[in-house]
């Protein structure tokens, strides 16, 4: 036969129930709290519903998970230099998805077409597969321009770099070849 609760001893209800003078303490010092916070500008409806959803649940009393929500925030992680850069490196290197903003890209391509002929139209996939091509040749680009600064004893990418790897490509003609 199982026991209910009315039939276990007034003393094993004690221990396992915390005080309820101490439950309605700490209940009428959240009302006292949200009765203040209530005058405050700041004050935001969805923590009064949340506060008194607590008290009715009977989380009031202070449990472990009300403890956990009290802490102080956690600090940030320092990650060393350079760190975090290499993560990003890796995360990209893994991922397959476009790099650059859609809508821009499709914007700007129409704006370039629309300069050569003034009616043009693009299907989806061929803008899409102007976006792959364009980022992959930047991708190249900066890669072969990243050499070239680790050639010249240097870990930043400027200009002279991109200038450099396009005049090798031989990309560069003309007025723009002088570096």
């Amino acid at each position: 036969m199982a026991r209910t609760k009315s039939d276990a001893s007034p003393v094993r209800q004690a221990q396992e129930q915390p005080s309820t003078k101490a439950c309605r303490q700490r209940a009428l010092g959240v009302i006292v709290t949200l009765v203040a916070r209530i005058g405050d500008a700041r004050f935001q409806p969805r923590s009064l519903s949340n506060e008194l959803s607590r008290i009715k649940q009977g989380n009031a009393c202070g449990n472990m998970r009300e403890r956990k929500r009290n802490r102080s925030p956690r600090k940030r992680r320092h990650f060393r230099p350079g760190q975090r850069a290499l993560r990003e490196i890796r995360e990209y290197q893994r991922s397959t998805d476009l790099l650059l903003l859609k809508r821009p890209f499709q914007r700007l391509c129409r704006e370039i077409a629309q300069d050569m002929k003034s009616d043009c139209r693009f299907r989806v996939d061929a803008l899409l597969a102007l976006q792959e091509a364009t980022e992959s040749y930047v991708v190249g680009l900066f890669q072969d321009a990243m050499l070239a600064a680790v050639h010249a004893g240097r870990v930043t990418l400027m200009p002279k770099d991109i200038k450099l790897a396009r005049h090798i490509r031989g990309e560069l003609i003309g007025v723009f070849a002088d570096m």
